[in-house]
């Protein structure tokens, strides 16, 4: 996975993150290696649900604060259950279980069971923060950043990216998305 940074700009540009399509929502099928205990998970930008052998659904949703230092898992909690997740963003091997104590603080340990992906379903993206810092807003029209360039109308050459072209608002943050011609979606900062 390729992390971009974000770069802040003066009033007046126009910042275009040209981004990836990833898939939104996969599934996947967790195993204990030797044995018959399954599980199976779906992952969206917002949730992990997780339906054991019985077929119960245990969904938790995104939690930036539990994301790794490192930025290779990407953490999801479930207050009810007092549990938290760290789910690796390559979307296999080993994932991580935490239980969280009555003053908050996540307690990690690697779970026995190993995540094989099974199928992807449609749509959004998921991306780590980086601890301390902003994240980017995570929504049903948002993807992972792979790169960013500096857009001045006025001073467009023909050597650049084209321009961002259709639309689209994540109403959760407030954020504007664009869709160039050639179907990457930008974040529009004015």
């Amino acid at each position: 996975m390729i992390v971009a940074r974000i770069v802040l700009l003066a009033s007046g540009c126009t910042v275009c993150l040209c981004c990836a399509r990833l898939p939104a929502q996969e599934r996947f099928d967790l195993q204990v290696p030797g044995t018959q205990v399954r599980s199976r998970a779906e992952l969206t930008a917002r949730t992990l649900t997780i339906i054991d052998a019985e077929g119960q659904n245990f969904v938790y949703t995104r939690h930036r604060d539990s994301d790794s230092r490192d930025g290779t898992y990407v953490g999801f909690l479930n207050s009810q259950l007092r549990r938290a997740i760290r789910w690796p963003i390559t979307g296999r091997g080993a994932f991580h279980i935490g239980s969280v104590s009555p003053g908050g603080q996540i307690t990690f340990r690697e779970s026995q069971m190993q995540i094989s992906r099974i199928g992807p379903a449609p749509v959004t993206a998921l991306r780590p923060s980086t601890p301390g810092r902003a994240a980017l807003p995570i929504g049903p029209t948002y993807v992972a950043p792979l790169s960013c360039r500096r857009e001045i109308p006025s001073r467009r050459t023909s050597t650049e990216p084209e321009p961002c072209s259709s639309q689209s608002k994540n109403a959760d943050a407030g954020v504007l998305y664009q869709q160039s011609s050639n179907d990457h979606w930008c974040r529009a900062h004015l």
